[in-house]
């Protein structure tokens, strides 16, 4: 007897393209390509969203149309699995109807739960991970209470999967959870690309040519600067390519004279995507740098890479890993990895480009797209979330508290 085929709905509207959008995007044509017997994908989207453009050349992608002033209906389809971002967990709850829609989220970044709250967003953004484990608890142990209680009945019912065991961490943490979560759903990136390091081009007496790829926005600005910092004072030549663009790009363009010197020269190559960014890092880049998916960009190829730690942790932290030594499906190091220097010397130190291929390797290993996607659709598979149990656990519902201050919230914006 054949098998029904599984409805499976992505869950993120977006006219923004960003790591999350792409992932998603990427996740949706892969199964059409390689599952479409088996699966049928949807993607809930604006009518000029960036999913739109993505899949404009692929086929059997189908589209619910997405307005933020009008209900989603999804209930005509049976056997669905909704698949989103854990920062939409409140906008689920507004067009889910039907009891046996199975719900998956996949946490995407450690502040997914807090960022949404309606009272403190804005101040939280301002916050490194440590102050928000502090004040969190304090400024909002109701909701707290609430989330921790979702994310048990999520994580138990197999429809709360996280990336990393940094972010899992934090969660525990905050939350204080008693689930155990070992398997991670780690983010993948696709290999689309020819391009591949033959041999290592540096040569001794060179300047070390470095590439910096991210986003260069609010969040990632300071990560460039401290890096840029730290370059100057490891004591060798460079030239760095920074590679992005962002609402900081003019303001760093303009100050840039602060970093460079003697030892250090920046050039601004812009943005950069595909094969055109694959044979820039190929013919130019000695070593990578990024953080997130940014670093994958240079290890898929067999360059060194070097993660950093994560922006969120704000102010004067350095600290610096090569990729195939990061543990948990992580893409951002702890922050006693060591310093810059030592990485330099290391790479100064290996004639075979042992480092690269050892980073190459993690990639196929532990974010490769073959083995996320399988991973991703049987865990799919032993999914039972259904929106009931969300709402038993009362994440939909406002205490008297909470509603005082939305009525306040009201007040003051009106």
């Amino acid at each position: 007897m054949k098998e029904k085929v599984i409805n499976i709905i992505f869950f993120y509207p977006s006219k923004n393209i960003g790591g999350a959008q792409l992932l998603f995007c990427r996740l949706g044509e892969f199964i059409v390509k390689k599952y479409s017997e088996r699966y049928r994908v949807h993607y809930i989207e604006y009518k000029d969203g960036f999913a739109r453009k993505y899949f404009s050349d692929i086929e059997k992608i189908y589209y619910i149309d997405y307005y933020t002033d009008k209900e989603v209906r999804i209930d005509y389809l049976n056997n669905v699995h909704l698949v989103s971002p854990l920062n939409f967990i409140y906008k689920v709850d507004l067009f889910v109807k039907n009891s046996n829609t199975k719900l998956f989220f996949w946490d995407l970044h450690p502040l997914n739960l807090i960022s949404v709250s309606e009272y403190f967003s804005v101040f939280y953004s301002k916050c490194n991970l440590k102050k928000i484990e502090f004040i969190y608890p304090l400024l909002e142990p109701i909701r707290r209470k609430k989330v921790s209680k979702f994310l048990e009945v999520g994580i138990s019912q197999g429809g709360v999967h996280f990336m990393s065991e940094n972010n899992w961490s934090f969660y525990r943490e905050i939350f204080n959870l008693k689930a155990l979560n070992t398997m991670f759903l780690p983010i993948f990136l696709p290999k689309k690309t020819s391009f591949t390091l033959k041999e290592k081009k540096y040569k001794e007496g060179q300047a070390i040519q470095l590439s910096w790829l991210g986003r260069i926005d609010t969040d990632k600005v300071d990560l460039l600067k401290r890096f840029l910092i730290d370059l100057s004072l490891v004591g060798r030549k460079f030239v760095i390519h920074i590679i992005g663009g962002g609402n900081e790009y003019c303001n760093l363009l303009k100050n840039i004279d602060t970093f460079q010197n003697d030892q250090l020269e920046v050039v601004f190559v812009g943005k950069l995507y595909g094969d055109e960014l694959y044979k820039y890092l190929i013919d130019n880049i000695d070593i990578h740098f990024g953080i997130g998916t940014s670093v994958l960009e240079g290890s898929i190829l067999g360059l060194p890479s070097i993660v950093g730690v994560s922006s969120l942790h704000k102010g004067n932290v350095s600290a610096y890993s090569w990729i195939y030594k990061i543990e948990g499906k992580n893409l951002a190091t702890s922050l006693d990895a060591g310093n810059l220097k030592d990485r330099v010397v290391e790479f100064l130190l290996d004639n075979s480009n042992r480092i690269g291929d050892l980073c190459k390797s993690h990639y196929e290993e532990h974010h490769s797209v073959g083995k996320v996607v399988d991973l991703f659709l049987l865990k799919l598979k032993n999914n039972q979330l259904v929106i009931d149990d969300i709402r038993q656990t009362s994440l939909y519902t406002k205490s008297i508290f909470e509603r005082v201050l939305s009525r306040i919230k009201f007040l003051i914006k009106k």
